[in-house]
């Protein structure tokens, strides 16, 4: 059909497989990487644990959440990197400068695999 951008987020899933989203793109385009766009994001949870109907979010863009969050995205989707990666909610806890340097260091180490 043409279509070529797949955008997910490591919290497209539900109780029973959190990041059932990610996994199934990664299975779906394996050996075909470098012909799709893929796009995922970080910064978000659900608290499952909760025990409510209704799982509270939680909000959280630390520097070692990031580098955990694309560990775990590259490792589901099966791939080496990312085409788009981006903050899912804003973090009022966390400054964006210090977001933002967290993701530059991220690229910066990818680009020298």
């Amino acid at each position: 059909m043409g279509y070529t951008f797949f955008d997910t987020a490591e919290t497209y899933g539900f109780p029973e497989d959190p990041h059932h989203n990610e996994k199934l793109v990664g299975r779906a385009f394996e050996g075909m990487r470098d012909q799709v766009v893929i796009a995922s994001k970080f910064g978000v949870a659900f608290d499952y644990a909760a025990g409510l109907d209704r799982h509270p979010l939680i909000v959280d863009s630390k520097p070692e959440t990031i580098r955990s969050s694309i560990e775990g995205t590259l490792r589901r989707l099966r791939t080496d990197h990312v085409d788009m990666y981006y903050q899912h909610r804003i973090d009022p806890e966390v400054e964006p400068e210090v977001e933002v340097a967290s993701l530059r260091l991220l690229q910066r180490s990818h680009a020298k695999r």
